[in-house]
């Protein structure tokens, strides 16, 4: 299964999404997709990481911040290097895990996509994040908004969470750190953070000009992020 980083063929791959609308077949595809694409920024990520344990500015950089932490620089750097390889590992296996499965349920057709091509999304466009998995969860934010912000984190714990939890950015990791909170559902029924979901949801509907019906959801003036 290949997924390489340019479209060759819009046309053919139009004309397979709408075959697989119209026989019930895309959402599951579509889902898969997505999962990938995030997946292979963060292998991307991880990766440069790597590279720069061996790049003598990102070195003398590691070593200035280990020395303000009071941190030897040899045995952090090893213990970097060696969570990097591991997770890695997890990413490429998981990759390898849904390039199986879309070959699985489409053998016939070559998946090729680009995690940074332009939304059809309305409203996603006007974002301010290009990190793939921002614009993902806006996404998912952004087709369920008319439904109770409940349901919204229900929906955005379907689609991200790995082994029980959503990871950062996702998930803000600042919402973990104070919280304590691991997914959004955790994240909307802890008292102290419910305000801060409320508030990355109402942000957007903002961005969408409002609800299609034109319903106002409002849930009092929530903190901010």
């Amino acid at each position: 299964m290949l997924m390489q980083g340019t479209l060759q063929n819009d046309l053919t791959a139009s004309g397979q999404f709408i075959e697989m609308d119209e026989e019930g077949r895309l959402a599951t595809v579509s889902s898969l997709i997505r999962k990938r694409t995030r997946l292979a920024a963060d292998l991307s990520q991880v990766e440069e990481m790597l590279r720069a344990c061996n790049n003598w500015f990102a070195l003398a950089e590691f070593e200035a911040w280990c020395s303000t932490k009071k941190k030897s620089s040899g045995p952090e750097l090893r213990k970097k290097a060696g969570r990097l390889e591991t997770r890695k590992s997890e990413l490429q296996k998981q990759i390898q895990e849904i390039d199986g499965e879309l070959a699985r349920q489409e053998p016939g057709v070559k998946f090729e996509v680009h995690a940074t091509m332009a939304s059809l999304v309305p409203g996603v466009g006007k974002t301010s994040s290009h990190n793939p998995h921002l614009a993902a969860r806006d996404i998912v934010i952004a087709q369920n908004i008319g439904l109770k912000h409940e349901d919204i984190c229900r929906k955005l714990d379907f689609e991200f969470a790995v082994n029980g939890k959503v990871d950062p950015p996702c998930l803000p990791e600042s919402w973990t750190k104070k919280f304590g909170v691991t997914t959004f559902l955790a994240a909307y029924r802890h008292k102290d953070c419910r305000g801060l979901v409320h508030t990355l949801f109402s942000k957007q509907k903002k961005r969408r000009g409002g609800l299609p019906d034109g319903r106002n959801l409002s849930h009092g003036a929530p903190p901010s992020i």
